[in-house]
């Protein structure tokens, strides 16, 4: 991936465009794995229910997760890392 960062912003508004009073992308630490990370806050049409999309984005690989009801914004953040942890070697 050439732009990780411009990568992962298009990503995260694809998917986060269903929701309704979405906030803004913002930046989010990316872990020991580098790269760029970001999420994003909103609701799911007609529900009043928190949902995270946070991802990663670096020269190798892309991912997204959405988490519903996270207790908060960085908990979403932590969860996404969690996950690339779990899922990307180098």
């Amino acid at each position: 991936m050439l732009l990780p960062a411009s990568e992962l912003a298009k990503a995260v508004d694809a998917v986060s465009a269903a929701l309704d009073r979405s906030g803004a992308i913002t930046d989010v630490q990316p872990g020991e794995l580098g790269g760029s990370a970001a999420r994003r806050n909103g609701q799911a049409a007609g529900s009043d229910r928190l949902l995270v999309v946070c991802g990663w984005a670096d020269h190798g690989s892309l991912g997204l997760t959405s988490i519903v009801d996270a207790r908060d914004r960085d908990e979403a953040a932590r969860w996404m890392l969690d996950v690339r942890e779990a899922v990307v070697t180098r």
